[in-house]
């Protein structure tokens, strides 16, 4: 018995789509179901067979690898589309974040420090608090 990854049988899946087509369309006869399920099984083999792996995983390491060496820019790019500066009072630093504290300046706080506070800078909602912490950071640095 042919079994997939969750474990259920071929026929079982293949029924599964036959009773889905049923309910979509009553009209559908045996033929035209079995038509369909052999397309299925033959785009199924096709995917397996033609889906190259290495090459995604290596477009993986490679954009991972872009965003690294581009990292600046690419924040450039998303302040200036959402109208902000990028006036940076600190070093970035691994693991880090660019808070904007106002409209045109930014700290790099810890990743950690950043996601703990819910704020917006559009709404001023838990800004207060957060630029407490990411100023409190600057300092102690």
């Amino acid at each position: 018995m042919d079994k997939n990854e969750e474990g259920m049988k071929k026929e079982d899946w293949n029924q599964i789509v036959v009773d889905l087509i049923r309910l979509k369309k009553n009209d559908k006869s045996d033929d035209e179901i079995n038509n369909i399920l052999d397309i299925i099984e033959i785009s199924k083999e096709m995917i397996r067979e033609n889906v190259d792996w290495n090459s995604f995983i290596t477009y993986r390491n490679r954009r991972k690898k872009y965003r690294e060496e581009h990292r600046k820019d690419i924040q450039r790019r998303s302040c200036k589309k959402r109208g902000l500066g990028f006036i940076p009072l600190n070093d970035w630093f691994e693991d880090s974040h660019a808070h904007h504290i106002d409209k045109e300046r930014i700290i790099y706080i810890p990743a950690k420090l950043h996601n703990s506070v819910f704020h917006n800078l559009d709404t001023g909602k838990g800004m207060n608090y957060i630029n407490d912490l990411a100023i409190d950071f600057l300092y102690t640095q």
